[in-house]
This record gives structure tokens, sequence and C-alpha cells, in this order.
């Protein structure tokens, strides 16, 4: 999706866009009652937005070592795999939120 961030929020926040009725309820007709702040709102849905949005991290290439490879050149290695552990567990933490959101956007025409 080719869609700005902070687009897709404002999106969001049309009643059109809403599947929760209890949601667009409260933001659309008690937002003042209930003193929400629109800034804050705005804020939550652009987050939203952007971890909806966001693509996994590319894990590094880790060089092919020979026979004869130094002691730096391993250490660097297992630098890099470690970084790219860190990054699977970073993706998987990701995957895990980005399938609790579900995108419904009503398109027009």
């Amino acid at each position: 999706m080719d869609i700005p961030p902070e687009h897709l929020a404002r999106r969001f926040q049309e009643k059109k866009n809403m599947a929760d009725y209890g949601l667009m309820f409260m933001l659309q007709e008690y937002a003042k009652e209930l003193v929400l702040i629109p800034e804050v709102i705005d804020s939550v849905y652009k987050t939203i937005s952007k971890i909806a949005l966001k693509q996994p991290t590319p894990k590094l290439d880790v060089p092919e070592l020979g026979a004869d490879a130094d002691e730096d050149a391993q250490e660097a290695a297992e630098v890099i795999n470690e970084k790219n552990a860190q990054t699977d567990k970073e993706n998987a933490k990701l995957s895990k939120i980005q399938q609790k959101i579900r995108l419904n956007v009503v398109e027009e025409g």
C-alpha cells in the first residue's frame, strides 16, 4: 500500500471506514462529552497506521568464511548472526502486532 500513514489515519477516522459501531459512536457522537482530544486520537491512528504499513527489517548478509578466515572475520560474522537473530525477534513481534490490525478502507467511486 503506497498511502502515507497520515493520510491513512485520516481515512480511518471517517465514519464509513469504521468497522466497529461502538468506536464509531464514541468518536463521532460523544467525543466532546468524553473530552477526547482530537490531536491524541489522531496521534493514535497515525501510530496504528505506521505499524500496519511497516515492512519487516531485512536480514544482513553473512559473509562466507573460508577455512583460512581470521578471528576478526569470525567475530564479525558472529556479530552479524546476533544482529540477524535480533532482527528475527523484532520481525516476529511486528508480525504478531500486524495480525491484530485489520485495515478496512471503503473505496470511493
